[in-house]
């Protein structure tokens, strides 16, 4: 690894930086995804459905303390204080899906930079080994650091490939991720939303 690093010149480092910032986020998504996703499931989003439109507050509150999903954790934050008017619903339900879209976005800047410098950095390091190659012809007989100077181009282009390709499908996947549950929350808010305006607006 250490030689193939330094066969591919100075620009290989930051990329491989980039690839470990990638790798520790991705990482952190797994635990995060695999810890609320664990019982978000569609069993428990029928009956809180059901249990919304037919049931109390502390009966639909008392089912969602048994999940630790985003949805169930919304549905408590929503209705634990029982807003007395529909603009403290409303606040309820967007500072509630505001605070989980942040947990969602956490570290996908890092994601999105690896997918963009990765390859810059590449296209950097190919343009720097063709520079030396371009610089070897015009030292006659010199044809090693020539071949050197396109080896170093080739590295740099395909380790930017490498890190960003793989970033990029994970970045599409994780945001695939977030909206489909954040679209769960707020079907769900919207229920909540849609059965108890009226009793607020008594």
């Amino acid at each position: 690894m250490l030689e193939l690093m330094k066969a591919g010149g100075i620009f290989m480092w930051p990329i491989f930086c980039l690839a470990i910032f990638a790798l520790a986020i991705v990482l952190e998504k797994i635990y995060f995804y695999t810890f609320i996703n664990s019982d978000l499931s569609y069993k428990f989003k029928y009956k809180l459905s059901n249990l919304i439109s037919t049931k109390s507050i502390d009966e639909i509150t008392q089912y969602c303390q048994n999940f630790k999903n985003p949805v169930a954790k919304t549905t408590i934050s929503i209705l634990q204080n029982y807003p007395n008017s529909l603009n403290e619903l409303e606040y309820n339900i967007e500072v509630s899906q505001k605070t989980w879209s942040e947990k969602f976005e956490k570290g996908g800047w890092i994601l999105g930079l690896c997918v963009g410098a990765a390859p810059q950095l590449g296209l950097l390091g190919t343009v720097v080994g063709m520079i030396k190659s371009f610089g070897a012809l015009s030292m006659q007989n010199n044809a090693t650091q020539v071949a050197n100077g396109i080896s170093e181009a080739l590295y740099t282009t395909a380790f930017g490939l490498l890190v960003a390709i793989p970033a990029l499908m994970i970045h599409i996947a994780i945001n695939k991720k977030n909206d489909k549950i954040l679209d769960d929350m707020e079907r769900i808010s919207m229920l909540i939303y849609k059965r108890f305006k009226n009793e607020i607006c008594k």
